[in-house]
């Protein structure tokens, strides 16, 4: 199996100020194009509940809805949200600390992680920090090890895999059986850096713990296999370990 661990798509296709095409049929095709059996669909606002939700419909089987969850707000209101994603059907939450503009250290990170276990939700959890977050009071890797430790039973999937402190969220997360790495991102942007070289390692010492997503629409599944074949990964070696989606099948259960 093939799956593609974080995909966006909204209604009209618009993606932010850019020229990329985040509609559903685009996203469809590229599935196609790189045979990928099932892709995470996540949110990054309340208005994507309505277009994943339609686009479940169509394609159910293809498709994981992963509601966004803003950690902003009110505790109330973060309960009322998680009480809407489980009545529509969403199987997981995504927490997005830089859009709401909220450290993964605060309270308000602590308390959702902590709802969505108890809801069966699993978390996609967004580890870049960087402005307009204030500086953390400590390493990354240590809040996200606290995050962990708060939820030991559902899925959690930190996406891009703690991005410029990869190596680091990789020890922590090892007694941790609940909670895979996503490269999304961080393999295209840092594929030349010595990051690249920690991936490569990553890929022979944890494997059943790394999944390689696209962020689409920002790439494509084809896109990541491309940049994978160019420096010189074995893509069957890959596909056969579980890289390419069989571990996030298995931790997600589809």
């Amino acid at each position: 199996m093939r799956a593609d661990s974080l995909t966006h798509i909204t209604s009209d296709g618009k993606w932010f100020n850019t020229a990329h095409d985040a509609s559903l049929q685009r996203l469809v095709r590229e599935m196609d194009i790189a045979k990928i059996d099932k892709s995470v669909v996540a949110g990054l606002g309340l208005a994507d509940d309505v277009a994943i939700s339609e686009a479940v419909k169509k394609h159910p089987n293809r498709l994981y809805p992963v509601g966004w969850l803003d950690i902003g707000t009110s505790f109330d209101t973060i309960d009322q949200r998680v009480d809407c994603l489980v009545r529509d059907g969403f199987k997981g939450i995504k927490i997005h600390p830089r859009i709401s503009k909220t450290p993964l250290e605060s309270e308000a990170a602590k308390y959702a992680v902590k709802l969505a276990a108890k809801n069966r939700l699993s978390v996609f959890l967004c580890t870049i920090h960087r402005p307009e977050l204030p500086p953390l009071a400590r390493p990354l890797s240590a809040d996200i090890h606290e995050l962990c430790l708060l939820n030991t039973e559902t899925p959690m999937i930190l996406l891009h895999g703690g991005y410029t402190e990869l190596l680091s969220v990789s020890e922590i997360i090892r007694p941790f059986e609940n909670v895979l790495l996503d490269l999304s991102m961080t393999y295209p942007r840092f594929r030349s850096s010595s990051i690249g070289l920690d991936i490569h390692w990553l890929t022979k010492a944890f494997d059943k713990r790394i999944t390689f997503g696209s962020d689409f629409p920002e790439r494509s599944f084809r896109d990541v296999l491309q940049a994978l074949e160019e420096d010189g990964y074995d893509i069957k070696r890959l596909e056969r370990l579980g890289m390419l989606g069989k571990n996030l099948a298995h931790i997600l259960n589809f």
